[in-house]
């Protein structure tokens, strides 16, 4: 398989074809420390997904024992970095709505590709849940609540002000200048970066819930909880050995992770289109009986879950203890709660084995492969692929 391409000049970074972990150097381990964190907080939508996940159960966990001994809570525990972590979501480091057909259902749905000739722009291949991904903070705790003042948010702000920038096709150019200063912004890595913040606080309005004063004051708290929990885990990484520290040479401290982020981002998004190319075109008999076997065991789950929520509803309509039936509606509802969790993952299933096919017949047409009547495997050719683009509409 080719290697990854070239970085940008000056840019201290290792190229793997897994995640952050191994990826970036010495020099960009210490910048993104600095930055509150690891090279392993970096990888694909799924990976990162996966990271954040385990940080919310752990911040659960933290939570859960210290009102069970009546602490306060710490706003930086059960570590800083985790904690950290816990306020986040997966966001694409390149914005996810440039390559495929508007409309929130064809978020990861690769059928909707923008393709030529029907399109001006090529995203084939493009496969949101390998898209290259980072821990961004998004809300104002564990659980939930408003975003608004948050780095996700303030990035949002950026990405609606680059769509009306922007041409209608988005060049390899144009995304990388975009996502290194919406990195830049999450990161306030600059005084360009945190003026361009609080300015976004500042023109905030009031709605019919509250006052402008008090809506920019919340936004602002939200702002200065993400900074302080960045900071904290940036004071964690590099009180660690090997990870954070002040030693090294000139050029180390002059390295900026927003540097290194960009970087790992170009490099990964051309080595998710080259194991797209692998996984959808040579191994597609392959993949697409992971696909089939995957959708019918979410199927399998999700009327298990229904028949399940069915017989406790029968029961508690049946009951007449009204102890007895309190206890079977709690189940009741419990059960309604597994159901919808199967809902959303027997869709996910479905969407996936749809994407094969469409997959199959882009890496096809992104080659110069005849397509035929019935999809199937092909041995794809070397050689580049063509510059990934994105569709911006008027």
């Amino acid at each position: 398989m080719p290697v990854a391409p070239t970085p940008a000049p000056h840019t201290p970074v290792l190229f793997v074809l897994a995640g952050g972990m191994g990826f970036f150097n010495a020099a960009c381990v210490k910048a993104l420390a600095k930055a509150g964190y690891k090279p392993d907080d970096f990888g694909t939508h799924e990976e990162v997904q996966a990271k954040i996940k385990e940080a919310k159960a752990a911040r659960t966990k933290y939570e859960d024992d210290a009102r069970s001994k009546g602490a306060p809570l710490d706003p930086h525990q059960p570590d800083p970095h985790t904690a950290m972590l816990a306020r986040c979501q997966s966001g694409h480091l390149t914005q996810d709505a440039l390559f495929h057909a508007p409309g929130a259902a064809n978020r990861g749905n690769a059928c909707a590709n923008n393709q030529p000739p029907e399109s001006q722009a090529d995203s084939r291949l493009y496969v949101s849940s390998q898209a290259p991904c980072m821990p961004m903070q998004t809300h104002s705790g564990p659980d939930g609540g408003n975003s608004i003042g948050s780095p996700h948010w303030a990035v949002g702000g950026n990405e609606s002000a680059q769509r009306q920038a922007n041409p209608n096709v988005v060049s390899p150019e144009t995304m990388k200048a975009n996502s290194t200063a919406n990195v830049q912004l999450a990161l306030r890595e600059n005084p360009d970066a945190a003026a361009a913040y609080d300015d976004k606080i500042s023109k905030i309005d009031k709605s019919q819930k509250a006052s402008q004063a008090q809506r920019q004051a919340d936004a602002a708290a939200r702002r200065d909880l993400a900074a302080a929990g960045q900071q904290a885990s940036a004071a964690e990484l590099q009180g660690k050995g090997g990870t954070g520290d002040n030693s090294g040479s000139q050029s180390d401290s002059d390295t900026k992770a927003s540097d290194c982020i960009e970087a790992f981002r170009e490099a990964m998004m051309e080595e998710m289109r080259r194991k797209a190319l692998e996984k959808y075109g040579k191994d597609y008999d392959k993949t697409k009986d992971q696909a089939q076997s995957k959708f019918d065991a979410a199927d399998t789950r999700a009327k298990a879950a229904k028949d399940k929520y069915d017989d406790l509803k029968a029961q508690r309509d049946a009951e007449t203890d009204p102890d007895k039936k309190a206890a079977l509606d709690e189940q009741r509802k419990a059960a309604g709660k597994e159901i919808g969790q199967a809902m959303i993952e027997r869709g996910a299933a479905k969407k996936d084995l749809a994407n094969v096919d469409c997959l199959n017949a882009q890496a096809r047409s992104i080659t110069g492969q005849p397509n035929p009547p019935q999809n199937g495997a092909f041995e794809p050719p070397g050689g580049a692929l063509p510059p990934l683009t994105g569709f911006n509409p008027s």
